[in-house]
């Protein structure tokens, strides 16, 4: 019977681990990325979309390019339960100048819960403002004050993003770096971070559990790259390693 429920358990481990988005633009046609793997333009415009780039790239020979008008977005379905990673390989040139106008300077990485075709149906998890202007990051996290952390231009930088739909908790993280509020409560399990739900100002009452979207958006800022995006779950809990665990000995 314990190998049963063994292979019950690690099965619903794999059924897991095999749910993962992955994205490096090697394959698709240099340009624009409008209608290449699921990318379009905000809105389904189809002139904001990225653009793909042999310019530069983590893994070559390509990347995608964001700069000027580019709002480039990527839906997903499906991601409502359990535990998951956002992770993306981000290059902002030594040059790097930002677009907009203060306080909105900058280059944009988004995450939304909800998004239908930029409609009103939209809601924020996830802002991350790369400002040249200070040569900071001006994170929107989980409440109206904006933590910052200095940015690093010329070489690639990691974002991860830990999405934990199960404790509705995100946490957010530039080369290893929590962007954390400390007038935020933490989580009692989790630590520092805020409510997915909640959005980028802790305000919204009608978010929902849900990687709905991932938005690059230039705001007329000067190229910058991303590359080996990925959506993958979380290693299995500590709960379920341990009932792995005593199966095991059993």
């Amino acid at each position: 019977m314990r190998h049963l429920v063994l292979i019950a358990v690690l099965g619903l481990v794999t059924a897991s681990a095999s749910a993962n988005w992955y994205d490096n633009f090697d394959s698709y046609n240099l340009g624009s990325i409008n209608n290449q793997g699921g990318w379009k333009g905000w809105a389904n415009v189809p002139s904001a979309a990225g653009e793909v780039s042999d310019i530069l790239s983590r893994s070559a020979p390509k990347s995608q390019l964001i700069d000027l008008g580019a709002d480039s977005v990527r839906s997903y379905t499906g991601y409502n339960t359990g535990m998951w990673s956002y992770r993306t390989w981000l290059f902002i040139p030594t040059d790097f100048q930002s677009g907009g106008t203060a306080p909105d300077t900058g280059t944009y990485f988004i995450l939304l819960n909800r998004y239908t075709n930029g409609g009103a149906d939209t809601r924020w998890s996830v802002q991350m403002a790369f400002d040249s202007t200070d040569g900071l990051i001006h994170a929107d996290s989980g409440s109206s004050d904006e933590v910052t952390l200095p940015y690093v231009a010329g070489e690639w930088s990691f974002l991860d993003v830990r999405v934990n739909l199960t404790q509705n908790w995100t946490q957010v993280y530039y080369n290893g770096t929590l962007l954390d509020d400390p007038g935020l409560a933490n989580h009692p399990q989790l630590g520092g971070g805020y409510r997915w739900t909640a959005g980028v100002f802790g305000t919204d009452t009608d978010g929902q559990l849900n990687i709905a979207a991932v938005d690059l958006y230039a705001n007329g800022s000067s190229p910058v790259f991303y590359d080996d995006m990925a959506l993958i779950p979380e290693p299995m809990s500590a709960g379920l390693l341990l009932l792995v665990a005593l199966l095991r000995r059993r």
